[in-house]
Parts: structure tokens; C-alpha cells; sequence
């Protein structure tokens, strides 16, 4: 073909093609959108906190201020692994130690009591190991050494000098939702964690046998692993001295025996991060 031609030349336009190109978007498109809100987001978290808000507010009135603080600990285990069973005995001595005041968050990895979500905690917090422990959201992982452990906590509950109170009322109709109340002693940013937990699970652990007793087990989400922001009446994030913000907490899960509710509540230090202010947990939720 000359050269002229090559260049004057085109494709001749498919109108049908054109058109059956933009049907098969259009319709792959509106497929997308169609896909339910678990495929897109965390098992177990409930997924529409803030039309959940909107719901009535609870006001029960929160414990009376105390001058102690509740550490929390996150970890890390899995049924798979031999060594996780010592630091449960070990954060279990050091709850002892520190007269109940060590809240624990049990989350598995790679066996029947993981809900999805464990990579988002283990990649929030930079966790390459099991057993390992975080405490208070500080940015440190810890292996199985209890005196280390206990140092990190207490030093954490001696530098908490203005704690928040926090109530925990379980709905007894409805095991999967509480209602929460927070009454802040220090102006500020803070975030709410919450999850929902169970005692007394008998099942398998590796070099333990059948019979072996899980305690603390994350079973829903009622927040993403790095919590929801605390808000204030008037829609503020800047929260004053005394003032207590009302909540409702829910998450997917339809409770069995020995379930409870655990929530910590995050302050903003002065570098901008949230740090562990105060944890609290529930009685266990009374089946209906």
C-alpha cells in the first residue's frame, strides 16, 4: 500500500462494537456496587457506625472517677502455636500482680477463633511472631517475658494520672449490643475500641490436648483495630474536661455463654498519637 494511503487510511467504525464495549462496563460497574458490604470490609466489625449513633442514646451515669487506670494487651496466639499457652500463663501472673488491672484482647491467627481480621491487627502493630503482646497501642512487640511485660504495663498505669470512667451496659435482649458512656477528666482527642469477647471455650491447642481452656477471645468487632473517634455533642473531636459522650457499640455476632464486652478508650498524646487511657469490661452478657 503507498505510503499516501497507509496514512489516509482508517479502520472502518464499529457502531454495534462500540456499543456492546460500554454495555459490558456499565453492567460490570453496577455488579460492583452491588456486592454486600462484607466483601469490602472487616468480618465481624459492624459496618454502619455512624447511622448506628443515630440510634437513642443511652445515659446511664459512668462509674465514679478513680485515681487507677486498666492496662490493655493485645495478643497474639493461635492453637497451632506450642509456646503461645506460656505467655497466657504469664499475662494471667501479671493481671494477678497488678490486682486485675490488666485487660486482655486475645487475638488468633490460623485457627477456628479467627474472624477475619487478625491481618489487620497483625499489620497495624508490626507483628512478624507468635506468641507475641502489645500493650496500651504503644509501638513496641513483646515476646513471652513476664517481668519485662509487667514493667511495660505498670509503667504505663503509674504515667496515667487522669483516667476516663467508663460503663459498660450489655442489652439482655440483644447479646450483640451495649450501650457505653465515657466521662472524660482531661480535655482532648480521643478514640473508642471496642470488641466483643468470650471466657471458657474448651477446644485443641497444640502440646496442650483437646481440653484446653481459651479465655479472652475476640469474637466481633464493634470498631476497626484502630478504634472510632469519640465525638463530642455539638459534633466536636476536641473533647473538655468532665464531658461525657454517650454510645451505642454493636457487632456482628449472636453471643454465646461466657460472653462479655471489652473497651478501651484512647487519649492523643503530645506527639499525635492515641494511646490507651483507660480499658474497662463488662459482666458476662446474660443469654436471652
Amino acid at each position: 500500500m503507498p505510503l499516501a494511503t497507509r496514512i489516509l487510511w482508517r479502520k472502518p467504525f464499529n457502531l454495534n462494537s462500540f456499543l456492546m464495549k460500554r454495555i459490558y462496563s456499565l453492567i460490570f460497574c453496577i455488579a460492583v456496587l452491588a456486592l454486600p458490604p462484607a466483601l469490602n470490609s472487616c468480618q465481624g466489625i459492624h459496618s454502619d457506625w455512624e447511622e448506628y449513633q443515630k440510634e437513642p442514646k443511652p445515659k446511664p451515669e459512668p462509674e465514679p472517677e478513680t485515681n487507677e487506670s486498666s492496662a490493655l494487651v493485645f495478643y497474639f496466639t493461635g492453637t497451632w502455636c506450642t509456646y503461645c499457652p506460656n505467655m497466657s500463663k504469664s499475662l494471667s501472673k501479671i493481671n494477678e500482680r497488678l490486682s486485675g488491672r490488666l485487660i486482655t484482647v486475645s487475638v488468633h491467627k490460623g485457627d477456628n477463633y479467627s474472624i477475619g481480621y487478625e491481618n489487620d491487627f497483625c499489620k497495624r502493630f508490626s507483628v512478624n511472631s507468635f506468641p507475641s503482646a502489645i500493650i496500651n497501642y504503644e509501638p513496641t512487640v513483646f515476646g513471652n517475658n513476664e517481668e519485662i511485660l509487667f514493667q511495660a504495663a505498670n509503667r504505663h498505669l503509674e504515667s496515667v494520672k487522669k483516667p476516663c470512667a467508663i460503663t459498660i451496659t450489655p442489652i439482655t435482649d440483644s447479646p450483640n449490643k451495649a450501650q457505653v458512656a465515657v466521662k472524660v477528666a482531661e480535655s482532648g482527642k480521643y478514640r473508642i475500641f471496642a470488641a466483643l469477647m468470650q471466657d471458657g471455650i474448651k477446644g485443641f491447642q497444640v502440646g496442650q490436648g483437646s481440653d484446653y481452656t481459651f479465655n479472652n477471645v475476640v469474637r466481633a468487632l464493634a470498631t476497626s483495630p484502630d478504634g472510632a473517634p469519640l465525638i463530642a455533642a455539638d459534633g466536636s473531636e476536641n473533647l473538655s474536661e468532665g464531658a461525657t459522650v454517650n454510645l451505642n457499640i454493636s457487632a456482628s455476632y449472636n453471643g454465646a455463654d461466657g460472653c462479655y464486652w471489652t473497651v478501651a478508650v484512647l487519649k492523643e498524646n503530645d506527639k499525635g498519637i492515641f494511646i490507651v487511657n483507660n480499658a474497662a469490661k463488662s459482666q458476662q452478657i446474660s443469654q436471652p
